[in-house]
């Protein structure tokens, strides 16, 4: 699809951006409501969707932290302050709250609602990729459900 996209798209580029982007639309509309595909038996993918019935929100609520987890929103930059130290997280976080919650070992356990992100060398204040300790994914006294744990609903075809 990339390289039927290129060269219907960009060979040679259209004079300016509103043009450009004439030749997408039509791309997109020729690849999704004229162009048969193989693996929908020969059908156009227009033909076999059909819009969620479940909402989608404007704005997702932020995830709920246990108790004993401190919280700290993600800065502009992507960074978090953690014992009077900034500590570079992540941009695609910002604006986002995240759980801190401190080890017996004096490192902190990173968060962002039930899903593992680092831990903040104590010594260091640098995050550790690895996580030690962790199983599978999963911090070693879990404060979240867990995968087992969560039921999903059965939603009608």
């Amino acid at each position: 699809m990339h390289k039927t996209l290129k060269a219907e798209t960009a060979a040679p580029p259209a004079a300016n951006l509103a043009r450009q982007q004439q030749r997408f639309d039509c791309f997109r509309h020729e690849f999704n409501h004229e162009r048969p595909h193989e693996a929908l038996g020969q059908t156009a993918p227009a033909q076999h969707y059909a819009p969620s019935p479940r909402p989608y929100p404007a704005r997702l609520d932020h995830p709920i932290y246990p108790p004993d987890y401190q919280l700290r929103r993600v800065r502009h930059n992507g960074e978090i302050k953690w014992a009077g130290q900034l500590i570079f997280l992540s941009t695609p976080l910002i604006g986002e709250l995240v759980g801190v919650k401190e080890t017996a070992s004096g490192d902190a356990e990173l968060y962002f609602g039930p899903v593992p992100l680092a831990i903040i060398d104590r010594n260091t204040f640098k995050l550790k990729r690895s996580l030690p300790g962790w199983r599978g994914g999963q911090p070693s006294s879990p404060a979240f459900p867990t995968q087992s744990e969560i039921v999903l609903p059965i939603l009608p075809d």
